[in-house]
Parts: structure tokens; C-alpha cells; sequence
């Protein structure tokens, strides 16, 4: 499996989500993204090419 880690698409990581209250969101496929069982990581999306 993949993670989305330090992608450049990704809107805020861990600490800045915590921080703002806000959910993680792919800025190229303009979707919501979820940890699922993964916390901290989050999986990349199955299309994400990155």
C-alpha cells in the first residue's frame, strides 16, 4: 500500500490538521482523503499517480 506522506497535493499534514480542525483533502483529484486503519498515514487514493 501507498501513502500520500509528504505529497505535494496533499492540503495539511498531521500537526496542521489537528491545529485548524480540518479533514486531509487530495488538491489534484479534489477529494477528501481518510486514514482509515492507517493513522498517521493516509493511503493514497487508487487513481493518484504521484
Amino acid at each position: 500500500m501507498d501513502f500520500c506522506g509528504e505529497c505535494k497535493y496533499l492540503n495539511v499534514k498531521e500537526k496542521e490538521q489537528h491545529d485548524k480542525k480540518v479533514n486531509h483533502k487530495c488538491l489534484k483529484y479534489n477529494r477528501i482523503l481518510f486514514h482509515r486503519d492507517y493513522h498517521p498515514k493516509i493511503p493514497k487514493l487508487s487513481e493518484c499517480d504521484e
